[in-house]
């Protein structure tokens, strides 16, 4: 842990794991930067309904009892007692405001703490006498400058800790009792920031509830069976100048994930308060990639601070972080549920993998330490040197990969009935991005047609695997290439199927496409005039403008079933009338 290391020393994260890769999979001992240890969630069950009840600092009035001094008692009696007094945020939420005056050992800085108290999943009673019991949330807050809760930011140190019953009568709405796998008392989840051990998370909820409830955390209260976690991260900074070869290489380890039901999103989005540029959803395949067989979901993405023309350098450049992203409950396909945390012992063993996946990837992407970027809690170039296993065979799997598909590439571009296909290949090989309306003015076709030609080269070529061209969705869809290694193989392949095409030819092509169309365009025009299409208003259908776009873009509609007047909007300032 990062409390071992000593400045220059190495820390060999292999050690750290026995857990079974890929049979064949061969490793290469390799060197990179400690990353930085960010989130952590995790819980544990206290044993605390034998406290006193007449402990509890709170007034409930003469209407309410207390059965016990569990801490969640505490929080039921402190949520009762400011009943009368609690503040909204910017949602219309409710809070009691417990303190104003929170600090942390390493942060002079004054933080409020709120309670919050929404129902919860399980109660007391069946039929028309059950009663849904409660949980509460106590979140470190930060105060503004006028002393009120701020709660439009978030701590650089996250704390919520949300807490929960544990009482043999409980039982869900359905009548199913509740399972206490770690006996009664109150269940502590803890969220947080910036987490070096799991003991760290239990020694900020004793710190956050003795200040904000009085409530003394008592070590011998914690099931020590119940300690588990289902969320770390690790991430490194670097230079943004380094963003494609980084987003690049997450793309290529969705390519080869892809035939084992990966994903990946390349949109360009805000999500979770920052910017995407790449990312592999939560997968527990990452053992085809030869990494070790954790069995759990891990998320890996490159993004950017969302709107980071309001943050200073260093916080502005791009991270690359690995997460992992479990559950304590997991669905099966018969419905039945099974626990997925990781017990405390564990915490070294996965934060080894997930650096591993990190540096891996940060190998792959050729970022070197001169690309890093220190920031309050990775440090850059000055980070201490981390020994891994780093997967062996990466550049024959993608060249494998890469290469089956290169068949259809060429059996595409030569059909015989068509050039068409061929131009569309040609005009993206030649912009490397370029839209439907690029594509249809390059090629004379109709737009709906490209459409359906890209849709082809994208989805249908490779089965499960990724198709020649990819469509990167946004405010305009762009297509490019599937992979840089595409584009290599399309110029060998393009001047091999027309080694004498020349630029008139190809505008010669798109000229008599053009000129068809218009012909067949008029014909259409009036066959439609003759026929008994029927037309409705849009405020008169069914139908939502988001299902239109979606059907639209996601081409269960053509896009000729689709008319808007232009005459009257000044959305339409070339059609509307003179200003």
């Amino acid at each position: 842990m990062s409390s071992d290391s000593v400045s220059g020393s190495v820390r060999p994260t292999g050690a750290r794991h026995q857990t079974d890769r890929v049979e064949g999979i061969e490793t290469v001992p390799t060197k990179g930067p400690t990353p930085a240890r960010h989130g952590g969630g995790g819980k544990l069950v206290l044993c605390d309904q034998h406290r006193d009840a007449d402990a509890v600092p709170f007034e409930v009035g003469e209407y309410r009892t207390l059965p016990d001094g569990s801490l969640y008692q505490w929080c039921r009696a402190a949520w009762v007692a400011h009943d009368d007094a609690l503040v909204e945020d910017h949602k219309g939420r409710q809070y009691a405001v417990l303190s104003r005056s929170f600090t942390r050992p390493d942060d002079d800085s004054e933080y409020a703490v709120t309670l919050k108290s929404s129902r919860w999943k399980a109660g007391t009673g069946e039929g028309e006498d059950y009663s849904a019991w409660w949980k509460y949330d106590l979140t470190v807050q930060p105060l503004d400058e006028d002393g009120a809760v701020d709660f439009e930011r978030t701590p650089d140190q996250s704390l919520t800790l949300k807490i929960e019953p544990q009482y043999d009568d409980l039982v869900y709405p359905d009548g199913n009792d509740l399972d206490l796998p770690h006996g009664e008392g109150s269940v502590v989840r803890v969220s947080s920031t910036w987490v070096d051990e799991p003991e760290e998370m239990l020694e900020r909820a004793a710190r956050l509830l003795g200040h904000a409830l009085g409530y003394q955390l008592d070590h011998d209260d914690v099931v020590q069976d119940s300690l588990g976690f289902s969320k770390a991260e690790v991430h490194v900074r670097f230079d943004e100048d380094r963003e494609g070869d980084a987003v690049h290489t997450l793309q290529q380890s969705s390519d080869l994930l892809t035939a084992h039901h990966g994903d990946h999103e390349w949109l360009k989005k805000v999500e979770d308060g920052c910017v995407l540029k790449g990312k592999i959803p939560a997968t527990d395949c990452w053992e085809q990639l030869g990494f070790p067989d954790l069995d759990a979901d891990i998320l890996l993405k490159v993004y950017y601070p969302d709107h980071k023309e309001a943050l200073d350098y260093p916080m502005d450049q791009p991270k690359m972080e690995v997460a992992l992203a479990g559950k304590e409950r997991v669905q099966q396909e018969d419905g039945s549920t099974y626990r997925r945390m990781f017990s405390w012992d564990r915490w070294d063993e996965v934060i080894a993998i997930l650096e591993e996946i990190l540096l891996s990837h940060l190998e792959w992407a050729g970022i070197e330490r001169g690309d890093l970027v220190a920031d309050d809690y990775f440090d850059g170039p000055e980070a201490d040197v981390l020994a891994f296993d780093m997967p062996a065979g990466r550049r024959h799997w993608l060249q494998k990969h890469y290469q089956s598909l290169v068949p259809a590439l060429y059996r595409e571009a030569t059909h015989t009935h068509t050039d068409l296909v061929y131009d569309i290949l040609d005009v993206v090989r030649r912009k490397e991005s370029v839209t439907y309306h690029g594509l249809a003015e390059e090629t004379g076709a109709a737009y709906r047609t490209v459409r359906e030609h890209v849709r082809k080269l994208a989805e249908e070529i490779g089965g499960d695997d990724p198709g020649i061209l990819e469509r990167h969705r946004g405010a305009v869809t762009v297509i490019t290439f599937s992979s840089r290694y595409f584009e290599e193989q399309a110029d060998d392949a393009l001047d091999q199927i027309k080694p004498d095409d020349q630029p008139e030819d190809r505008k010669e092509r798109a000229e008599e496409r053009r000129e068809r169309r218009e012909s067949d365009d008029q014909a259409d025009e009036n066959e439609d005039t003759a026929s008994s299409n029927v037309w409705e208003y849009f405020a008169d259908l069914d139908l939502t403008a988001d299902q239109l776009a979606s059907a639209l873009d996601q081409e269960y509609l053509s896009d000729q079933h689709v008319r808007v007047r232009v005459d009257d909007s000044s959305l339409f300032p070339t059609y509307g009338p003179p200003g």
